[in-house]
């Protein structure tokens, strides 16, 4: 949950074409913003909240209120998120965006925002393998990237879903997940699938697929990650915004 919140973790995305062609929970004929899908051809879109705005709340869909999403006082929400704050993209809808955040706790809401106070980062154009080697986190993940022969990388991750939640821990109901994989960096994004080796691919048979890339953020790089929530248990997903540590 969010540390400067009222409420879990928040959400976010922008009017985009692009984005708008991505398949997911939320299209631009739908009112709902409840999470997204995985597309192994449309990767999910990465913005930033714009130094503009003091702040920028997440806006109710349609179940919540028979206006919603709109700018009407009754469809605000009280959650909201900062300028810098990087958010993840899934689809957009006449100027609003449904996306997602994670908060420092492990928290993680889904919800329209403002297209209009966001600004998008696009990938790093050809990093280098040593631009992707690092210690990267997140709430409940760590993604740890470090170099190999011949111009590879090798990846390990290692993540839980409900560590911060006490009635799933309580009864032992932690969720964990993990994937690895050692391949050669081409282009903008890796794309493989839970232990590749040298070659990547993704497999057609839904085996933990994952997608990477970097951006350069306000606060520094940050490495993007999207899976198909088949690396771990039940709800576990590696999908987020990562940092360096």
């Amino acid at each position: 949950m969010s540390p400067r919140l009222f409420v879990a973790a928040l959400a976010a995305v922008l009017l985009i074409p692009s984005v708008a062609a991505r398949t997911a929970i939320a299209s631009e004929g739908d009112v709902e913003c409840a999470g997204f899908g995985f597309d192994p051809n449309a990767p999910i879109a990465v913005y930033e909240v714009t130094q503009a705005q003091k702040q920028l709340n997440f806006v109710k869909s349609r179940s919540e209120g028979p206006s919603c999403p709109s700018n009407a006082a009754a469809c605000r929400m009280r959650a909201y998120i900062m300028p810098a704050d990087v958010v993840v993209v899934a689809s957009t809808r006449n100027g609003f965006a449904c996306a997602g955040y994670r908060g420092l706790k492990g928290g993680y809401t889904f919800g329209w925002l403002p297209a209009a106070g966001l600004q998008e980062l696009t990938p790093i154009s050809n990093p280098t393998a040593a631009d992707w080697v690092g210690n990267w986190q997140r709430a409940e993940a760590t993604i740890a990237i470090k170099s190999a022969p011949k111009g590879q990388i090798a990846i390990s991750a290692e993540g839980t879903y409900g560590a911060f939640v006490k009635e799933m821990v309580a009864r032992g109901n932690v969720r964990s997940g993990t994937f690895a994989a050692t391949i050669k960096p081409t282009g903008d994004r890796l794309t493989f699938t839970d232990g590749d080796e040298g070659k990547a691919t993704f497999a057609t048979d839904g085996s933990c697929r994952v997608r990477m890339w970097l951006v350069q953020a306000t606060r520094g790089k940050r490495l993007i990650v999207e899976d198909d929530t088949q690396c771990g248990g039940m709800g576990m997903s590696f999908t987020g915004v990562y940092e360096a540590k």
